[in-house]
């Protein structure tokens, strides 16, 4: 029986799917450099930044795709010292890009170990820093620039000392939303507004070697002055501040999708809950979701089921003309219900009484079925 390594190797397929998806749609570049210093591997965000295709760059390195020696020289010596030393590092990179705007980058340098524990290659993650060098040039340039920017903004900001978390600026946003005066918030640290529970999370972060030079976000509660507790997603940046190490923190609200989220768990347990099987499909049939009774009821686990179409695996062949007519007519009559025979993994058929509707998107359209036995 070889069932436990299929579906081992199909959940390492969905993983390696899952990974590769990530990759693929990550706003970050990212590639792999071969010890010629050239592209072993590189995502489509490369070709959107350059302008020119991925698969072009694969094969060749900077010099031979024309870019100047005097930029690339230097970064090349960043990647020789990765080769020698196997250490990670980081670098800054400017680069213009396909619409010939000068953008600047955060590059993550990460070597990567062959079997025999040579280095066989050096993975490079970019991350666009542009947005954040411009608001440090605005900071500098002027106060009324500024006060523009940062205490006239609508989004809630404030700006704290790396190394003791205490306030150092506040802008309005944020003092009407937490309920705190601006002389109350210069006299409080960071972890003053965080919940209690959150605090190790906030404290091993700031501990991290690459705190002071590296962009954070992360997710955490915050406790306003009348005592309410909100989910806030905060995303922090090393910078300067009155001669200062310093972090400017821009925080969003995420309540209400944490709300939301928490309430489709909640319902996803309550269809793992009851005594009825449900099972969701795509408009072609596909199934995409399959619950603990649908286990019980059709003898197939979901992960054997998820994927598979139900003409496949509930429906016997003498049924499918029968079953092909009625998802037609579920298009036009948005649901149907009946009796159905329907097959089981053992090979036996039952009679079931199904009541079958449609799913749509929150634009109305169609995307699929859900039918409950």
């Amino acid at each position: 029986d070889i069932t436990d390594r299929k579906q081992a190797e199909e959940a390492l397929r969905q993983r390696e799917q899952e990974i590769r998806a990530l990759v693929e749609n990550a706003p970050d570049i990212i590639c792999r450099v071969d010890r010629q210093f050239r592209f072993a591997y590189v995502n489509p965000r490369l070709a959107i930044e350059t302008g020119i295709p991925t698969e072009a760059w694969i094969g060749k390195n900077e010099l031979e795709m024309g870019y100047p020696e005097a930029q690339i020289l230097p970064w090349y010596e960043v990647l020789r010292q990765v080769f020698l030393t196997g250490q990670e590092c980081a670098y800054d990179l400017e680069r213009v890009a396909a619409d010939g705007t000068l953008k600047y980058w955060y590059s993550r340098l990460v070597p990567e170990f062959a079997q025999n524990g040579t280095i066989a290659s050096v993975l490079v993650v970019s991350r666009d820093m542009t947005n954040l060098k411009q608001a440090q040039a605005a900071l500098v340039r002027s106060e009324s620039q500024y006060r523009l920017l940062f205490e006239s903004n609508p989004n809630l900001m404030w700006i704290f000392n790396s190394d003791t978390g205490l306030f150092l600026a506040v802008n309005h946003a944020a003092i009407a939303y937490y309920g705190y005066s601006e002389a109350e918030f210069l006299k409080m640290h960071v972890f003053d507004i965080c919940a209690p529970e959150d605090l190790s999370k906030l404290q091993i972060i700031q501990r991290s070697t690459v705190w002071k030079t590296v962009p954070h976000t992360m997710e955490c509660r915050h406790i306003k002055r009348d005592g309410s507790i909100i989910y806030v997603e905060v995303n922090c940046y090393p910078i300067t501040w009155a001669e200062q190490s310093a972090h400017f923190a821009l925080a969003n609200d995420v309540t209400d999708r944490k709300r939301a989220e928490a309430e489709i768990r909640f319902q996803a347990n309550l269809l793992s809950q009851v005594r009825n099987a449900v099972v969701a499909t795509d408009l072609e049939g596909r199934i995409t979701y399959w619950n603990r009774f649908a286990e019980t009821l059709y003898q197939w686990t979901a992960a054997e089921a998820i994927g598979r179409t139900v003409m496949e695996l509930l429906f016997p062949v003498e049924q499918h003309q029968q079953i092909m007519a009625e998802f037609s007519a579920l298009q036009r009559d948005l649901s149907i219900e009946g009796e159905i025979l329907v097959k089981r993994k053992d090979g036996s058929v039952l009679p079931v009484l199904a009541a079958t509707t449609v799913i749509k998107d929150p634009q109305k359209q169609l995307v699929g079925f859900v039918g409950v036995a």
